[in-house]
């Protein structure tokens, strides 16, 4: 299997467990307690697998094992940072929005589930269409060298922190060891992760050329808003 068949198996499994628990949430069905288990199965195997070097994972995930050596200027970690940190603060306050409402709900742990799963389908849909972090925050020129790609996982469990099973609190404090994991190599190894000193990174050496399909949505959404402004 691919990069590319892996992320559409996992897209499918994610948006089936997205609508299973949004339906629970709006109480259009029961779900069954072996689904709460497999379906925190799967995110915890999808978790682990980020810890280690896999030839199934987007090399945007993987660059921190790679033996990349070279100096990496101090201008350009500063901007890592700083990009880090407006985008970690957007997450922050739109989840600070979103739970504020989900927390009073009477299903409140099946739509933190829903809304997990949400954020799961939202992070296929940043790597083959469109990503707002890329776009306004990280300006970065791809998945392969954004230097936030491994917070996927502790974004998408964020919700599972308010969770009253400790399966989901587990689930977000493995997210929160992914988390730290590439923030420490990122620390650690910082030419890893940075195209002048990590071939790997280039677009000449890029097998997965994911950039295609985002820039036709790019183009498509540059031309729509142009012609918005011409009216």
């Amino acid at each position: 299997m691919t990069v590319r068949g892996s992320l559409l198996v996992q897209a499918g499994i994610r948006m089936i467990c997205f609508v299973v628990f949004l339906g629970q949430a709006l109480g259009s069905w029961t779900v069954p307690r072996e689904i709460w288990v497999l379906a925190g199965l799967f995110l915890a195997v999808s978790m682990v697998r980020r810890l280690f070097p896999n030839r199934l994972e987007s090399h945007g995930a993987d660059k921190q094992f790679d033996l990349a050596q070279g100096e990496v200027p101090k201008e350009v970690q500063r901007q890592w940072k700083k990009e880090a940190w407006r985008s970690g603060l957007v997450w922050v306050v739109c989840n600070a929005v979103c739970l504020f409402f989900l927390l009073s709900l009477p299903q409140r742990e099946e739509a933190l589930w829903a809304l997990t799963f949400f954020y799961s389908v939202c992070d296929v849909v940043c790597i083959v269409a469109f990503c707002p972090f890329q776009v306004f925050w990280m300006k970065n020129r791809c998945c392969m060298t954004c230097v936030i790609y491994n917070w996927d996982y502790l974004m998408m469990a964020t919700p599972l922190l308010f969770s009253r099973f400790w399966g989901g609190r587990c689930l977000f404090l493995l997210g929160c060891v992914v988390f730290f994991q590439w923030e420490w190599k990122k620390r650690r190894y910082p030419a890893r992760f940075w195209e002048k000193t990590n071939p790997r990174l280039s677009c000449g050496n890029c097998t997965e050329k994911s950039c295609r399909s985002r820039n036709v949505v790019l183009r498509t959404l540059t031309a729509f808003t142009q012609q918005k402004i011409e009216k």
